[in-house]
């Protein structure tokens, strides 16, 4: 029976178990979906005109929705290049548009549903 025992690597709530009692599992796919609190974070789009002033490390504000607490966090990622990239050559009026995708890191959050809407405070 040890052979068919599975432990998580993580304290979690399991949020969901894809396959059935019984079924065959192929090689590499996943057998449960484990929420962890440990890893919280916000993905959030920062405008073209904010992103020189944001690098990996800064400590900002995230205010998720529905709650009144100001949660702590750190910028763990921010994209290289623009989530929205128009077709057409950019002009100088039409770079202030961009979309960069950022997450930032909440290690101080309880357990938040995921999908929750959240807003950076932009220094």
């Amino acid at each position: 029976m040890d052979d068919y025992t599975i432990t998580s690597p993580v304290d979690g709530i399991v949020d969901s178990l894809p396959w059935h009692r019984g079924e065959r599992v192929n090689a590499g796919m996943p057998l449960a979906v484990i929420l962890s609190n440990e890893n919280a974070y916000a993905r959030v789009y920062v405008p073209e005109p904010k992103r020189l002033a944001l690098q990996v490390g800064n400590d900002i504000d995230v205010r998720v929705d529905g709650s009144d607490t100001l949660y702590s966090g750190t910028v763990r990622w921010i994209a290289s290049e623009p989530a929205f990239t128009p077709y057409f050559a950019l002009t100088e009026s039409d770079r202030t548009r961009l979309m960069y995708e950022m997450e930032v890191s909440l290690p101080s959050a309880e357990f938040l549903p995921v999908g929750l809407p959240a807003q950076v405070v932009l220094p």
